[in-house]
């Protein structure tokens, strides 16, 4: 269903009869101002984590080919637990293996229990991790430009919590920092399956 951006109040549309943006009864605003910007400032929002952004993105808009945005993020996790723990040196099909079905372990535990402790919908869980993950893209530009430091792997797994705490925040009345909190917890035993992987 639709919501405000502005204030996340459901509507039944976002349109008027005469195709115009319909105002928001509860806040008297546009309903999705982002349906009148272009794509360019859309994905500077996105960047800038505004949460009326992923409400356009999570409420207002239909994924177009699903599989491409989900195998995209499986790939793009999977190189970045590869250069975050340097694992470029022993790669090998079974590593590539098991960092995959790692990250499908990872997405899963996420998934459930995100959604056990909130009541949510698992696909809606799910696609919100897969769209507010969007920051793991940012490893291929450290493989250009041979960033090795840890701490733009922190800062990019920091990102990306906090764009996945906005995301689930839009689609429950949880505040982000809870939501934080619940991911990050959820991360440390995520991140000693990848650190047993990487003894193995």
């Amino acid at each position: 269903m639709p919501i405000c951006i502005e204030c996340g109040e459901h509507s039944q549309n976002i349109f008027t009869n005469k195709k115009a943006i319909s105002t928001c009864k509860k806040c008297n605003k546009k309903m999705d101002r982002y349906y009148e910007v272009n794509n360019t400032l859309l994905l500077i929002d996105i960047l800038l984590l505004r949460v009326e952004v992923f409400r356009h993105i999570i409420h207002n808009r239909t994924i177009i080919r699903p599989f491409i945005f989900y195998t995209t993020y499986f790939i793009s996790r999977v190189v970045f637990i590869s250069k975050y723990f340097n694992l470029y040196n022993t790669f090998s099909f079974s590593l590539i293996l098991k960092l995959i079905i790692c990250a499908f372990i990872e997405m899963g535990l996420l998934v459930l229990f995100v959604s056990f402790l909130n009541k949510f919908m698992l696909s809606l869980v799910f696609n919100t991790f897969i769209i507010t993950s969007f920051y793991y893209l940012f490893v291929y530009f450290m493989i250009l430009w041979s960033y090795k430091e840890l701490e733009y792997y922190v800062l990019i797994e920091i990102l990306v919590m906090l764009s996945n705490s906005i995301g689930l925040s839009c689609i429950s009345k949880c505040s982000i920092e809870y939501m934080f909190i619940v991911i990050g917890m959820l991360k440390i035993p995520i991140y000693l399956m990848y650190y047993y992987v990487y003894l193995k």
